[in-house]
């Protein structure tokens, strides 16, 4: 007798058998395996679970990186998204240009903030930190703003002292 799902040849010595080759139920005679109806119908595949060394530490990564969140096993963390790099420069130089590099800090900050926002939505989100650029022009521009108005208000003193002392 043949196997009905995968045709391998099965040894004639017992009324319900699974077939060695393919794993699918045969039934040979439905009377004598009960109220069976009878025929033959696959089994779930055999899915060997994965042995653990350490149950808080699983011995495999699956890649889960484009997993919806609510499909990732329980256990399996993604690896977290990386920082832009051009987000990070564009923070400190933010930073700095209130503290440190008054003018050229803002300059930097404003273009290294503008290029990471343009990685990180070229890259599809896998790269963090568009905070951190966002904050980084905010601090850039601000410090630019900061320092037009400044350069204003002195002109316009000189303009008025100019004027009042002719």
């Amino acid at each position: 007798m043949h196997c009905p799902t995968c045709d391998y040849e099965l040894p004639n010595d017992s009324s319900v058998a699974f077939c060695p080759n393919c794993g699918a139920r045969i039934i040979r005679n439905p009377e004598a395996a009960g109220s069976a109806t009878g025929g033959t119908f696959p089994l779930p595949p055999a899915v060997a679970q994965p042995s653990y060394a350490n149950p808080a530490q699983p011995s495999y990564t699956p890649d889960v990186s484009n997993l919806p969140q609510q499909s990732i096993p329980a256990g399996v963390y993604p690896a977290p998204a990386t920082n832009s790099t051009a987000a990070i420069v564009s923070l400190v130089f933010g930073i700095l240009s209130w503290i440190v590099l008054p003018f050229i800090g803002a300059i930097v900050a404003v273009v290294a903030g503008h290029i990471a926002r343009r990685e990180i939505a070229a890259s599809d989100n896998r790269l963090g930190g568009r905070g951190w650029a966002t904050a980084g022009l905010i601090l850039g521009y601000a410090h630019l703003a900061v320092v037009v108005i400044g350069i204003c208000v002195v002109l316009l003193l000189v303009v008025i002292a100019a004027r009042s002392s002719s």
